[in-house]
């Protein structure tokens, strides 16, 4: 659970921000969110290789007093989360988990590793789904 933080500006309007993206569990993961000036849609994350991606943001220097705009590829964000530069998603998100008790966390535990073993099968026979579904 890691937060990468790095300013940036909208490449249509120029709106700047203080973007915080909270990591998540497994690459490629990326979040799209709309520009609160423009309302354009804007695009950051990580490739396969950890790699950052981005669409319609254009680099800026850090600026401490920039708004802040936070985002998690996997969990949604609280609103009253959403500008606080010390909002943790992951830890929001399980101290709402616990607050169901041990079973809230058993759920969560079980639901994480059901979603990481769909995608290790589905990583397993894409390929050959798709040269099926093409006739190869």
């Amino acid at each position: 659970m890691g937060v990468i933080t790095s300013c940036y500006k909208c490449e249509s309007c120029g709106d700047p921000f203080r973007l915080r993206y909270n990591l998540g569990n497994k690459y490629p993961q990326t979040a799209i969110f709309i520009c609160s000036d423009c309302g354009d849609t804007l695009k950051f994350g990580f490739d396969a290789n950890q790699e950052s991606v981005s669409s319609k943001l254009v680099g800026i220097d850090f600026d401490r007093d920039l708004r802040v705009v936070n985002l998690h590829p996997e969990l949604m964000i609280d609103q009253s989360g959403q500008g606080d530069a010390l909002y943790f998603p992951s830890l929001d998100f399980l101290r709402k988990q616990s607050q169901r008790g041990v079973l809230g966390l058993d759920i969560f535990g079980s639901a994480q590793a059901s979603c990481i073993d769909y995608q290790n099968a589905w990583d397993a026979i894409q390929t050959d789904f798709r040269y099926l579904k093409e006739g190869r």
